[in-house]
């Protein structure tokens, strides 16, 4: 039995495109499609047990596999038992993780020890899953490979069958180039500036009904006929899991990535003031949204919890540009993406649906660019990372006086750009992972309680990277205080080197400013001269 998909590239995304433009055609001022390059990925999977054919899943990017597995070469646990014990050669069962970066580097431990193939368990039958599965543990946009074993997802009761019966295993994969389509709609308003709303149209496992464009349709309609104080851009993108055509180890959000690199190159990132982004929303789940500090001000008077922006959301591509950006979610939805029992969207039952219209309708209405917003975010910054110092202080303090000399906009993009990070710090033994991103996510409170915890008991690898590279280390006994203050450290003197490019960048702007206004002084002297 194959599973219902949307991936990119595919027939099915052709057909949800062609839904999608003709539903905003009716509502929005412009529609256009943009083509983005994808690798797309194909695959189907099956065990067989008894003559009969049971579902399951291949992650992407997983290998294809062939195997007939018997019960005596099947071994399960938890994954702390499992790191411990002779695996290779082994089928491996073991719970599906229940996070995404938990299953990231648990796939990456468990291949390096050289199974046949790695089973993810689901806790109940009928369940099945599909998040990404690579042959590396990091987040950075440095180059990453398959897994080098096959990584399936079955449910309990398939497990079962596998661990007291002859079976086989039947699992086909292709990965090529193609293309995948991102759909761009417009609605007018009075200003030159512009608010993105965007959503994602593709799903490893489900159908339209499963993704967050099939609430921006809902949304859209509100939209009709209102009178907006700026333009509103409607973005449904592809390639949110799979399809990045670098293959690197932050693969989320490739389509929307894509699709900024081009407005950037046209110059037209400039006019975006913030960006909403629909991330996995259930309809009988509580609205929670993840916010820029500019923007978490003005949620918080609708009573809507607000949380940090998280690395594996819409907004973070916004981010990381500079651009303030939300992401409105329901709580624990990353758990529901991509599987059969998935996020889906009951017509029935449109509370998150109202709370999250009355939250887009407050923000196109209430958010103006504000002489405050350089220094709420400078006293945001200041309140998460305050303890570490007059050093850190001087150059947050440095970081926000240089983005005045910008203007608003462009100011809060520099301190946004420049404090925007991910902090990745893990234990191989016992397993920990964590995974955060924030204005100076390395620095905050709960980053410097997770590194205190994580290198004062870990008996084995200790992982520290950020969104520039990583590093497995063995710490000896007795340096965690050591490493802790290095570690601080270096996040400063980080800060220092970009705060002091961002000075050199402002003295050159002054400079060539001063260039053009001495030559047009000079033509005038000359004009006069001529006269």
């Amino acid at each position: 039995m194959q599973l219902q998909s949307i991936l990119p590239g595919s027939g099915a995304e052709k057909r949800a495109v062609e839904h999608i433009v003709s539903t905003l055609r009716s509502i929005a001022d412009y529609v256009s499609v943009v083509d983005v390059p994808v690798y797309a990925w194909n695959w189907r999977c099956t065990v067989i047990a008894d003559g009969k054919e049971l579902p399951c899943v291949l992650l992407p990017y997983s290998p294809p596999a062939k195997l007939s597995v018997r019960p005596g070469n099947v071994v399960s646990g938890d994954l702390n038992g499992l790191l411990e014990a002779n695996i290779e050669g082994k089928f491996v069962l073991i719970n599906y993780p229940g996070r995404n970066e938990e299953l990231r580097l648990a796939v990456y431990l468990l291949s390096r020890k050289n199974p046949v193939a790695v089973a993810l368990v689901t806790p109940r039958s009928g369940l099945l899953k599909a998040d990404v599965a690579l042959g590396t543990p990091g987040y950075t946009y440095l180059p990453t490979t398959p897994p080098s074993v096959p990584v399936l997802c079955v449910d309990l009761e398939v497990a079962k069958l596998i661990s007291t019966s002859y079976v086989d295993v039947e699992a086909e994969s292709n990965i090529a180039r193609g293309t995948a389509r991102v759909v761009v709609a417009g609605v007018n308003g009075n200003s030159e500036l512009e608010v993105h709303i965007t959503s994602h149209h593709d799903t490893i496992i489900g159908g339209i009904e499963m993704t967050s464009t099939n609430m921006l349709l809902s949304m859209a309609k509100q939209l009709k006929g209102q009178e907006l104080p700026v333009n509103v851009t409607m973005i449904s993108y592809t390639a949110r899991e799979v399809g990045d055509l670098d293959l690197t180890e932050y693969h989320y959000t490739w389509g929307e990535r894509y699709l900024l690199r081009v407005l950037k190159g046209k110059g037209v990132l400039e006019r975006v003031l913030y960006a909403i982004a629909l991330g996995p929303l259930q309809s009988n789940g509580e609205l929670v949204v993840a916010a820029h500090p500019i923007l978490s001000k003005y949620v918080e008077d609708l009573h809507v919890p607000v949380n940090y922006n998280h690395f594996l959301l819409e907004s973070h591509p916004y981010m990381e540009m500079g651009i303030p950006a939300l992401t409105l979610m329901t709580p624990n939805s990353l758990l529901y993406r991509n599987s059969t029992h998935g996020l889906g969207y009951n017509q029935e039952k449109q509370g998150v649906l109202v709370k999250a219209n009355n939250v887009i309708s407050m923000l196109l209405k209430n958010v103006k660019p504000s002489e405050d917003w350089i220094r709420l975010t400078w006293r945001r910054i200041l309140n998460a990372v305050d303890e570490q110092g007059l050093e850190l202080r001087k150059e947050v303090t440095r970081l926000t006086d240089i983005a005045r000399f910008h203007g608003v906009i462009n100011g809060l993009r520099i301190t946004t750009r420049s404090a925007y990070s991910l902090v990745e710090l893990a234990c191989t033994r016992p397993f920990r992972v964590y995974v955060h991103s924030s204005l100076f996510a390395g620095l905050s409170r709960s980053t410097l309680s997770v590194l205190e915890e994580i290198t004062s008991t870990c008996n084995g690898e200790v992982l520290v990277g950020d969104g520039q590279g990583y590093r497995f280390l063995r710490l000896m006994h007795g340096f965690k205080e050591t490493f802790s203050n290095l570690y601080v450290e270096y996040l400063v003197k980080s800060l220092k080197t970009v705060v002091d490019n961002e000075i050199s960048k402002a003295i050159c702007m002054l400079q060539i400013a001063r260039c053009i206004e001495l030559g047009e002084e000079s033509d005038r002297n000359r004009q006069v001269r001529e006269i």
